[in-house]
């Protein structure tokens, strides 16, 4: 009876040990696939992950190449004159038709400009030069003495420079 008992231990624990094996090799496959699926799907995620940051990377230079352009714009507007501020007090010292301009040639430095066109009179073509010479952001006018030769109906030229 002892053996018996032994039997039945023994083949209960090979049952035991078959059941244990079973669900161990069952659980081992379904973990396996598991994994073979999750690694799969890092690797889908991985790749997308790089096609964004490719196209991140395209997006962020083109981003960059747009400020800098931005930024050069902004540097050339604030260090450029702004000519219609300059011109307008000017053309305010003109009177037709004691004055009347034929031409405004800016030089290519933008520190000055030649204005070119006929006055009534020598006195008139004077008081032009002094009320140029009085705004605030000319340096200083010049008006050649060949201008000043006639009296009445002068073509003249002067050169108005500009305070930095």
């Amino acid at each position: 009876q002892k053996h018996v008992i032994n039997l039945y231990f023994f083949l209960f624990a090979k049952f035991v040990f078959v059941l244990l094996l079973t669900a161990t090799i069952i659980i081992g496959l379904t973990l396996s696939g598991a994994s073979f699926i999750l690694n799969e799907s890092i690797q889908q995620i991985s790749r997308h992950t790089e096609t964004i940051d490719k196209e991140f990377n395209k997006v962020n230079q083109e981003i960059q190449k747009v400020n800098a352009e931005l930024k050069r714009i902004e540097y050339t507007l604030n260090e450029r004159k702004q000519w219609s501020a300059l011109i307008l007090p000017i053309l305010k010292e003109v009177h037709p038709p004691l004055v009347t301009l034929s031409g405004l040639t800016i030089n290519n430095e933008g520190t000055a400009f030649i204005m070119q066109g006929k006055a009534q009179n020598r006195e008139v073509l004077i008081a032009l030069q002094a009320q140029l010479k009085k705004l605030n952001f000319v340096n200083d006018v010049t008006l050649p003495l060949e201008n000043l030769i006639r009296q009445d109906h002068i073509e003249f030229q002067m050169t108005v420079k500009l305070k930095s």
